[in-house]
């Protein structure tokens, strides 16, 4: 039976099942739709899968149609963004869904926080006459809303649950919205995605599936028909049952398939990612860091190295007791402190991060390590939003947040290991050995030096920074791109 939850801020959600299962799954009702979307199915995957089963009410929804008037994409996704990141802080496997609108809102989630598998179902990526005019966002803005059409026997099956019987004009204009951002930006997601479209849907085409499915690196794509006949499969009495099965099939193969390779029988020792983040005089600056590394479930390990603080952060071991950290007695600058931390570990998986970050969150973390994890990228960048990243691109791909292989930091040459040549030098290694190297802009910044040391201590760091990165961009010039050439 389902319980009502007033989790944060008068967020109402619908969860099944027992609270403090170790399975989560997270279902996304339509635009003008309600929880009650998905029939029997949020039961079905509770039982059967031994699973927490949430299903959020959207934001407007549950009341008046008219509350929705003033809710734009960023507004649904922010808060799916939210719901599916506090459902991670519990540490256990999640696996999210949607239906039509629902299913955008879902996958776009699944760009930060990588579920073990996606199901949608009827996206409307494709849309039907005569929603695909050009014309119709222009009529749809002349009135605030219209009503919606429904067959017969449709209109009887949704009478028994809450419906709204009309939709804001500005719907289509969100749903296009929500295809474009997908088309840009569905790159980032890559877990097993289960597609199931209606060539009967009166509102987008079938190919929509395998559409949607396309503009993503999902590692499993499968696309499936079902004939229902109504804008939603999880009433019509053809698919119901149907869509049932296949959906709790494909969430039982992904849960197991991540429990096995998350299984005790890999060893305790053997850890996935470890987090080295290299520090010298950030005191406090470097707690939000800490904060949002130990929240990330990619990291399995996180060592700090201070290199030489006047002040050493020893707080840290009582703040963050499963933080390693390690003590320089001199300062040997920023590659040194790497390299102590990558001894200090024996992960195939390393991500490197700064310590005065402001605005870094679990999410962002996630979103450099898993292109490198997944196995799509051999090195995987975090570009900041700080000015000077977004006008220099040479200072953009020398970040200090980066998720690399241990083979290419120790095959590096220790000339690079030394200052802040070790981003150069990490750069042109991975490329030049046929690596696939990516990056990504994230919204958090970097403290600028000027500001955390005083502007004339600032910009002589920032000259001494420039001139350690000098040598490695002479050398690569005159000897190691030559001599990667023979």
């Amino acid at each position: 039976m389902a319980q009502s939850e007033d989790n944060r801020k008068g967020r109402l959600t619908l969860y099944y099942g027992n609270k403090n299962a170790r399975r989560t799954i997270i279902l996304f009702h339509g635009y003008t739709g309600g929880t009650a979307d998905f029939g029997e199915l949020p039961k079905c995957l509770a039982h059967s899968l031994n699973a927490r089963v949430l299903v959020p009410i959207l934001p407007g929804h549950g009341t008046r149609v008219e509350n929705m008037l003033s809710l734009e994409l960023n507004d649904y996704i922010q808060w799916a963004e939210d719901e599916v990141l506090l459902a991670a802080q519990l540490g256990y496997p999640i696996a999210v869904g949607g239906h039509s609108f629902g299913a955008y809102i879902a996958m776009l989630s699944a760009r930060t926080h990588v579920p073990v598998a996606l199901f949608t179902t009827l996206i409307p990526f494709t849309l039907r006459y005569p929603y695909s005019l050009p014309c119709a966002r222009l009529l749809t803005r002349r009135k605030k809303l219209w009503p919606k059409y429904f067959t017969r026997q449709e209109y009887v099956e949704r009478s028994k649950i809450f419906f709204y019987p009309s939709m804001p004009g500005k719907g289509l204009r969100i749903i296009i919205e929500a295809k474009k951002l997908l088309q840009r930006t569905g790159n980032n997601i890559f877990c097993p995605l289960l597609s199931i479209h209606d060539p009967h849907d009166t509102f987008a085409y079938e190919k929509s599936a395998a559409q949607s499915m396309a503009c993503t690196k999902s590692v499993e794509q499968i696309p499936l028909i079902l004939h229902g006949g109504w804008h939603n499969i999880f009433l019509s009495y053809k698919t119901r049952d149907r869509v049932t099965e296949e959906v709790t099939k494909f969430f039982s193969r992904a849960f197991i398939s991540y429990e096995t390779k998350n299984s005790k029988q890999y060893s305790k020792d053997t850890k996935l990612v470890t987090a080295i983040v290299p520090a010298y005089n950030e005191g406090q600056r470097i707690e939000p860091v800490l904060r949002a590394l130990t929240a990330c479930r990619d990291v399995s390990e996180i060592i700090v190295v201070d290199d030489g603080s006047k002040d050493p952060p020893l707080w840290i071991r009582k703040t963050f007791p499963s933080v390693h950290l390690i003590l320089h007695k001199q300062n040997q600058g920023k590659g040194a402190a790497m390299e102590t931390g990558v001894r200090a570990t024996k992960d195939r998986y390393l991500f490197f991060c700064d310590a005065d970050l402001s605005g870094f969150l679990p999410e962002h973390a996630h979103g450099i390590i898993h292109p490198v994890t997944s196995g799509h990228y051999r090195t995987y960048l975090g570009i900041r939003s700080n000015a000077e990243q977004q006008v220099v691109p040479l200072f953009a791909i020398n970040t200090g947040e980066r998720c690399v292989l241990r083979e290419d930091w120790e095959t590096l040459p220790a000339f690079y290991k030394k200052g802040f040549r070790v981003e150069t030098g990490l750069n042109f290694f991975v490329k030049k050995r046929g690596g696939k190297f990516g990056y990504e802009v994230f919204p958090y910044r970097q403290t600028i030096k000027e500001k955390k040391y005083g502007f004339w201590t600032g910009m002589k760091e920032r000259g001494r920074m420039v001139y350690e990165i000098g040598p490695a961009w002479l050398r690569i010039a005159l000897y190691d791109f030559w001599r990667e050439l023979s």
